[in-house]
Order: C-alpha cells, then sequence, then structure tokens
C-alpha cells in the first residue's frame, strides 16, 4: 500500500535516528518520517569530528533528544499523519501516540522538555484547525522550555540551525 498524504496510519518503529526522524514501516513499505515544525540537535555524522566544544555539547543533546524521543514512542502505538515529502525523500508529518490529540502529540512534547526548537515554515496559511493549534502549541511550548531552561535550553548550546552552518 502507498503512503497516502492527510491520512492517519499506524505504523510500525524501525529505528530512531534522531530527535525528529523516524525510519517506520507501513504495510511493508520502509520510510523516513521527519517531524514537521521542529528541529531536534544534530546528530554525529559517521567520520565527523570537531574539537569545538559548543559542537560537542550540541552532539551530546543530539542522543538525549533521540532518547527522550524513543522514551516517548517505544512500546507505545505510533498515529502518523504524512503530509508530503521533503528534499530529502522523507516523509513531513505530525507524530502521536495512542490518538490524535494535542496531549498526546510527539512534537509539543519534545518542544516543552526542550529536547528542539522550532522549525517553522514561512508564510504557511492553509491550515486545518487542528493543524493551527499544533502550529501555535509548538511555539508556545518552545517558548515555555526556554523561560524555563528546560532541556537544552538550560545548557546554553547553539542551535540545530547553528550547528549545520558549523560542520
Amino acid at each position: 500500500m502507498m503512503i497516502i498524504p492527510n491520512k492517519r496510519i499506524k505504523p510500525t518503529l524501525k529505528f530512531i535516528a534522531d530527535g525528529d526522524t523516524l525510519k517506520l514501516n507501513y504495510d511493508g513499505q520502509d520510510f523516513h518520517s521527519r517531524a514537521r515544525w521542529i528541529d531536534a540537535p544534530e546528530m554525529q555524522k559517521p567520520g565527523q569530528y570537531s574539537d569545538n566544544p559548543q559542537i560537542l555539547k550540541h552532539w551530546q543533546w543530539a542522543i538525549k533528544s533521540q532518547e527522550f524521543l524513543g522514551s516517548l514512542i517505544t512500546r507505545k502505538p505510533l498515529i502518523i499523519i504524512p503530509y508530503e515529502l521533503d528534499q530529502y525523500n522523507r516523509w513531513l508529518c505530525d507524530w502521536y501516540v495512542g490518538t490524535v490529540s494535542a496531549t498526546n502529540n510527539i512534537q509539543l512534547q519534545m518542544c516543552l522538555a526542550g529536547m528542539c526548537a522550532y522549525y517553522l515554515p514561512f508564510q504557511h496559511y492553509d491550515f486545518t484547525t487542528r493543524e493551527l493549534s499544533l502550529y501555535t502549541g509548538i511555539i508556545k511550548n518552545c517558548a515555555k522550555a526556554y523561560k524555563l531552561k528546560s532541556g537544552f535550553w538550560g545548557d546554553n548550546i547553539l542551535l540545530p540551525h547553528e550547528v549545520k552552518k558549523l560542520v
């Protein structure tokens, strides 16, 4: 079966690539899923090296973000809503555990825990009510985590978009 945009699916988790990317299987088809509107710390790539303490700290938070995501989804029913393929052939998706609700949205939980920053599209206007609630919730939860110094916000790390420019 093909993945159909905007259709809720219950895939099987293959592995957690990092704090915002999963490898999943749905009906015999393996695919990568990227959480919409969030950006988790970047994992150190094989062969990548740095002696920059800020980058090393960032890579440590990437592992913590990946582990936190694992704690949210391992052994729980995962529901995703795919929207479109990105430039890396990953499905941009919203992620939920159990049921599709704000309290069960993984992106919101990752933001509130300070395990990711928001990564929002420029001038996106065509929202459903649920999407608009999620979009604003991501901003609010990142702001709360920042004010409370939760997760990486308390450790003064380079944000994912800053690390991508350096390595």
